[in-house]
């Protein structure tokens, strides 16, 4: 198993944050994080524990897991290309959407 780096998982959380519209401050308060906590973690400067992750992750609508397999997509490189995040962004989002959809067939059981 390939080890993650905190700034590839920093760069998922922001580019996630960003695709949700959300600005740092107001996810910041949402997810119990400080604004400068939330800016060193989206950064690669501080770890996320495991508490903040599923917060984070449930924030954003989506399993920690799947943040998780969103980071490992970065590769290696913390910089990675436009492309690279712009695909990130259409993976959270299909994600987000998929959950959505199986919160609503599950409600109409």
């Amino acid at each position: 198993m390939k080890v993650l780096t905190d700034a590839q998982i920093g760069l998922a959380i922001k580019a996630a944050r960003q695709a949700a519209h959300m600005t740092a401050k107001d996810f910041a308060e949402k997810t119990d994080l400080s604004p400068t906590a939330l800016s060193k973690i989206e950064a690669g400067r501080q770890c996320l524990s495991l508490a903040e992750a599923v917060r984070v992750a449930h924030e954003l609508g989506i399993r920690v897991d799947h943040l998780v397999r969103l980071a490992d997509d970065l590769g290696v490189h913390a910089e990675a290309s436009s492309n690279a995040r712009e695909k990130l962004k259409r993976d959270l989002k299909l994600a987000h959407d998929q959950a959505v959809l199986a919160a609503i067939s599950m409600g109409k059981s």
